[in-house]
């Protein structure tokens, strides 16, 4: 295990026990606000929910990279997150899935923290799996040189037509095979790629998708001079019904080790995402957060698409959940103000995510119009660096937010 996908924005290596279960509510003093382009983003009722982990103590598990879903299909909120399991037979990075049990009734703003959030809960032991739990291919016989042998995580999960389509960055070490052709191995530096499962079900019965009928990862035409040594990193995922191409990827790449920043890809087919159609992003802060959209007011009429990014922000050297704007998907700003959500009382907050219907980045809306209540989840550590997630949990917070104003673009 080489906690490789961990990297990013490194802020230190000091290691840190994992927290204990979190129960006391916390509310912002004040509510947040900020304009982006006209358009007044206001957060109410802003809680936070608590630290979930099993309090194992040890760097023997931990669980970072949160996706947040709210399933239409079930009416309930599904967690996907990566971490390390540790049996007998696996040790690696893998990814989980889980069911965040609503509690207390009425809006998310009123749940309640004293009771269990996740199920099952987040201390997988040798007999009890995690649903979705995945081995590692090289774990149960295969040749752990091929290019999607090694750790997996950083899953984005989306739900369209009955079928949950799973996005997750695996790690190719240098030396083993890339995606295609299978000959072709990675250069000195990893060159990672993004994979895609299916299932009916979400939790289980996962199916690596095959696209074309070829072993390889979703993006493809990387170009031959380079593709050994291009890493695709902390992939983002939206889809956009009504497009010809409603499958959106924002990914973080480098090449031969050095950052080349993010790019959006969009495709017709989740399993084929065109490299050369790339579009250059600015302004995204982090690596591995989650994207959201709603429509609203447009000046001169009509509505607009107004994107929403959940990402960090540092209160007093404290890095806590904050959101990004942008009225096109490619320029992202903080707005007029930038915000600070509750984030963990201690632990900085890193590779965030919220909730949105069935994965898709539509934001979820609850009561009056414009109106929007989500649940949001990040990494809590003391860093970013490797040595820092390897001791983190996932830490969980609640708001509302609510649109007013018109956008001008």
């Amino acid at each position: 295990m080489s906690g490789d996908h961990a990297k990013a924005d490194l802020e230190g290596s000091k290691p840190v026990e994992n927290s204990a279960q979190v129960d006391d509510v916390t509310t912002a003093a004040t509510v947040l606000s900020t304009v982006y382009k006209g358009i007044t983003i206001t957060f109410h009722q802003n809680y936070a929910v608590g630290t979930v982990n099993s309090g194992r103590g040890a760097a023997n598990y931990y669980d970072y990279s949160g996706f947040m879903m709210l399933d239409q299909s079930t009416t309930q909120y599904r967690l996907y997150h990566g971490g390390r399991y540790l049996d007998a037979y696996s040790d690696g990075d893998n990814i989980f899935s889980r069911r965040v049990i609503k509690t207390g009734g009425g809006s998310l703003a009123n749940w309640n923290s004293t009771a269990s959030y996740v199920e099952p809960a987040l201390n997988p032991t040798a007999t009890v799996h995690p649903s979705a739990f995945w081995r590692q291919p090289e774990d149960v016989g295969y040749d752990p040189h091929i290019w999607d042998s090694g750790n997996f995580l950083e899953p984005e999960c989306i739900r369209v037509g009955g079928l949950y389509y799973l996005f997750s960055q695996v790690e190719i070490r240098p030396g083993d095979y890339i995606d295609f052709p299978a000959t072709e191995v990675a250069g000195p530096s990893p060159a990672d790629r993004i994979r895609l499962h299916t299932s009916v079900n979400g939790g289980s019965q996962w199916q690596k998708v095959f696209p074309g009928g070829v072993n390889r990862g979703v993006v493809y035409n990387l170009p031959a001079a380079t593709r050994r040594q291009i890493k695709l990193t902390h992939q983002e995922m939206i889809y956009e019904p009504g497009t010809d191409k409603p499958w959106v990827m924002y990914v973080f790449w480098q090449n031969n080790g050095v950052n080349q920043g993010h790019v959006r890809i969009r495709s017709a087919d989740p399993g084929t995402f065109d490299w050369p159609t790339r579009e250059a992003c600015s302004g995204m802060a982090q690596l591995g957060n989650q994207i959201g959209y709603t429509d609203v007011p447009k000046s001169g009429g009509g509505t607009a698409r107004l994107y929403f990014r959940i990402t960090m922000a540092s209160d007093n050297g404290h890095l806590v959940p904050s959101f990004q704007f942008s009225s096109d998907g490619l320029i992202w700003g903080f707005g007029s103000a930038t915000l600070k959500l509750v984030g963990h009382p201690t632990l900085n907050n890193y590779f965030l995510g919220f909730s949105t219907v069935d994965g898709t980045g539509q934001l979820p809306p609850e009561g009056a119009a414009n109106n929007y209540n989500m649940l949001y989840v990040s990494s809590a550590a003391v860093g970013s660096g490797n040595a820092d997630i390897w001791n983190s949990d996932i830490w969980m917070g609640k708001t509302q937010m609510q649109l007013t104003g018109t956008l001008t673009p």
